[in-house]
């Protein structure tokens, strides 16, 4: 009847258990009363040999336990590994997510209002959590600059493996830029005064606080100092165009409604006087 039972291995494993703590416990006390009755004469001696008698009966009783269950350890060990893997394989993600919100807050690449792009995502930050960033989506593409009405929430783990761009320097304005194509037959310096003079009504309002509050920023971190006021650089893209790069400072948001400015206002500029009177005129009436 006690086959059966003695064929579970835990089971022999535990009574061979007992037998070694039991028998250890029992050399302790026989070796303590020998040192206890030796002849030793000093007692700093005899302290030493308690100590060292008191320690190795830990010792090989946690030796000698490793040994009679080194079996199920093994199995143990093996079990609690496999779980470890899985649970990291399965909180891979919410792992990165969190490790990608710490990298955010410790580098401070943004900050609510920022427009940035990450991973072909670009829009204006809304809020940011530990797990999780929210975009409020500007597009579509990016050369436009309106809302489209959606909004994006970006895992943080994203920030760890794509290069973060953020539209805006300081916080609260940025620098702009868009291209004008001409015909490489038109007069571009005309053109270039048209985009120059329409940039600068744009800008007037707010050209002065950009200038401050980006130069605050340059000289707090110690960038080259950066020309606020609105530029037209002429590029050839091919033989047959003429492209004119419109830069301007822009309050954070505002991208896409200046370039709207600027573009209408350079409209009309080109446009011929008599045309232009009687679009008014139309307009009036």
């Amino acid at each position: 009847m006690l086959d059966p039972l003695w064929d579970h291995v835990w089971i022999s494993q535990f009574i061979a258990s007992i037998i070694f703590v039991v028998t250890t416990i029992l050399l302790r006390w026989l070796s303590i009363r020998w040192i206890k009755k030796s002849p030793i004469r000093s007692t700093e001696l005899r302290r030493k040999w308690l100590s060292w008698a008191q320690q190795m009966t830990y010792v090989t009783a946690v030796l000698g336990l490793i040994i009679i269950w080194a079996t199920e350890i093994q199995t143990l060990a093996f079990s609690f590994v496999a779980f470890a893997v899985a649970f990291i394989i399965a909180t891979k993600e919410l792992v990165l997510c969190l490790m990608g919100g710490m990298y955010k807050a410790s580098t401070g690449i943004f900050t609510v209002g920022d427009r940035i792009n990450v991973s072909n995502m670009r829009g204006q930050v809304v809020s940011q959590g530990i797990l999780s960033t929210k975009l409020l989506e500007v597009g579509p593409g990016e050369s436009a600059h309106q809302y489209t009405g959606r909004t994006l929430t970006v895992p943080n783990a994203l920030f760890l493996s794509n290069t973060v761009i953020n539209e805006t320097i300081t916080g609260h304005f940025g620098l702009h830029s868009f291209i004008v194509p001409i015909k490489s037959n038109d007069d571009w310096r005309q053109h270039e005064d048209w985009l120059l003079e329409a940039a600068e009504q744009a800008c007037k309002p707010h050209i002065e606080e950009a200038r401050s509050n980006i130069e605050s920023f340059t000289t707090s971190r110690y960038i080259e100092s950066v020309t606020v006021n609105p530029r037209i650089i002429p590029t050839i893209p091919d033989a047959d165009h003429i492209d004119l790069v419109v830069r301007i400072p822009v309050p954070a948001g505002s991208e896409g409604r200046l370039q709207r400015l600027i573009i209408r206002k350079y409209l009309q500029l080109r446009q011929p006087k008599s045309e232009s009177q009687t679009s008014e005129n139309e307009d009036a009436s």
